[in-house]
């Protein structure tokens, strides 16, 4: 485990072999982990609550034995509440390696995976980089995993409301309003709401020294959109969206209304739209 100044230094490091010898570094940012866990709450709070909620609805509508359900019930409620623990330690974790890079060409997100060896850490000129995979389009993946799983949310969904309109239970009624909204409350606050422009930005995967790195890139030609998502703290998220590599997400900016403004004048004199 990296200690933060060290990863600061290697980010930084990786950061100039990743830059052309004639491309210019505008700005850099680092997410802000500890305001990321509390914008996480809400979805797996409503999720728990509205399952607990349809779980109660369906044994108090459900006639006869319901001895067996609540077995099931119970493990659905445990399985959602590890998801919801997990992804809200995965997260912040995953980002202290994270570093959000403007250049005067594009704009690029650079992560660490994971570490394979144990060699000292080296600065910039002791960096070596190794291409393990190049980009790949998230064109097919959206279609065939994304919209799929979304097509089958909304039948469940359906014949979750047919079932409370014929029952008309209050149990019922609020546990699948309380589903709907964390389901679109992570749509909003995530941007991933279910069109190709929003799928996920394809990613090249290198070994930086010992460590496993991602990139993702989005020349500032290809950008068509900019949203900011931004908190009364002045955190926020910004979105930078191309039609042809998908939505790139920096997560928890500190200043990011700052960051925005840089990001707008260099991405419009390169033909970009917001």
């Amino acid at each position: 485990m990296l200690e933060p100044e060290k990863t600061t230094s290697f980010l930084e490091a990786a950061v100039r072999s990743e830059a052309a010898p004639d491309e210019t570094v505008v700005w850099t940012g680092r997410p802000d982990t500890d305001a990321m866990a509390l914008p996480l709450l809400p979805f797996p709070i409503c999720w728990l609550s509205g399952l607990f909620l349809l779980s109660a609805g369906v044994l108090r509508s459900t006639e006869g034995d319901t001895n067996r359900l609540v077995p099931a019930m119970i493990i659905l409620l445990i399985v959602v509440a590890v998801m919801g623990i997990l992804e809200i330690i995965a997260v912040p974790w995953q980002a202290k390696r994270a570093i959000y890079v403007l250049t005067d060409r594009r704009i690029f997100v650079l992560k660490l995976r994971g570490r394979f060896g144990d060699s000292a850490l080296a600065q910039d000129a002791h960096i070596t980089r190794r291409l393990v995979r190049p980009e790949k389009g998230t064109l097919l993946n959206f279609f065939c995993y994304t919209v799929p799983t979304h097509i089958i949310f909304i039948y469940i969904l359906y014949d979750l409301v047919s079932s409370v309109a014929k029952h008309s239970d209050l149990f019922v009624i609020s546990g699948v309003a309380l589903i709907v909204i964390g389901w679109l409350y992570q749509w909003y606050t995530d941007l991933r709401y279910p069109l190709p422009q929003l799928r996920e930005c394809p990613r090249a995967f290198y070994f930086i020294n010992d460590w496993l790195a991602t990139i993702e890139t989005i020349p500032h030609a290809a950008v068509e959109k900019t949203v900011l998502h931004k908190r009364k703290s002045g955190i926020g998220d910004i979105f930078i969206i191309a039609s042809r590599k998908g939505c790139m997400r920096l997560k928890s900016i500190p200043d990011a209304e700052q960051a925005y403004a840089l990001l707008q004048p260099l991405v419009m004199q390169r033909g970009g739209k917001d």
